[in-house]
């Protein structure tokens, strides 16, 4: 068996992960595994994470969203929509939605490779308390990454594309958020807006403008009008 490293499984490890896979973990164990640096079946140990018990574990948890294996960042996703969306009372959701440092975590997920992580944090965020320095986290990064790319140095096709993932990214997380209208966000909405060769981020402003109708203005309206008149149908649908 090969996994995303291209190293070959023994059938032993196999088997560990599978006798692990079926085990229950106590929480104490689980925070152990989690501080240690044996990356082995970490996700295993995730999966088995019911709560979070106290801040400091929640930033431990947390912070296996980023810089680690792709199994253990998709688990720890996994495990933050949960307990974002199923534990609405408990620690653990307030851990992690009313905490600065869960968010500075959760906007670097949200450009990461795998797009099944992408999709988990980006359907949480607007549960979570401050939704404008959430909103200004991404707006500054998708400004970082505009700035940093150049399309005429590169032709159309996966390359650009790939380029363009974090951008993409972005703006479906801000088009989740519950918006704040400032004058960065216009800004980045009528540069993108303005991508004639990428329909797919055009297609996101209108989205974003589609479910924010308060936002009113002359540069707004101008936005929504070439949106509106746009060539590409799923650019257009939206207004």
């Amino acid at each position: 068996m090969v996994n995303n490293k291209n190293i070959i499984l023994s059938s032993n490890v196999i088997e560990d992960a599978f006798i692990l896979a079926s085990k229950n973990f106590e929480y104490d164990e689980i925070i152990e595994k989690l501080k240690s640096n044996d990356e082995r079946n970490k996700a295993i140990y995730i999966l088995n994470l019911k709560s979070l018990n106290t801040f400091d574990d929640a930033i431990l948890f947390l912070s296996h969203l980023i810089e680690h294996n792709n199994d253990i960042r998709e688990a720890c996703a996994f495990i933050i929509e949960k307990f974002v969306n199923d534990d609405l009372n408990g620690n653990s959701h307030k851990f992690i939605t009313q905490n600065k440092y869960a968010i500075n975590f959760i906007q670097r997920a949200i450009n990461d490779i795998n797009p099944s992580i992408c999709r988990l944090i980006i359907s949480i965020l607007n549960k979570f308390d401050d939704q404008y320095y959430l909103q200004n986290l991404i707006v500054k990064n998708s400004f970082e990454i505009i700035n940093n790319f150049n399309a005429s140095d590169i032709k159309k096709g996966y390359k650009i594309n790939k380029q363009l993932f974090p951008l993409y990214w972005n703006l479906e997380a801000i088009s989740n958020l519950k918006l704040t209208y400032n004058y960065n966000l216009q800004k980045l909405l009528s540069i993108c807006a303005n991508m004639n060769d990428f329909y797919t981020i055009r297609e996101k402003v209108a989205k974003i403008l589609s479910h924010n109708p308060q936002f009113k203005n002359a540069e707004i309206s101008k936005i929504k009008n070439k949106l509106k008149n746009d060539d590409n149908f799923y650019v257009s649908r939206f207004l």
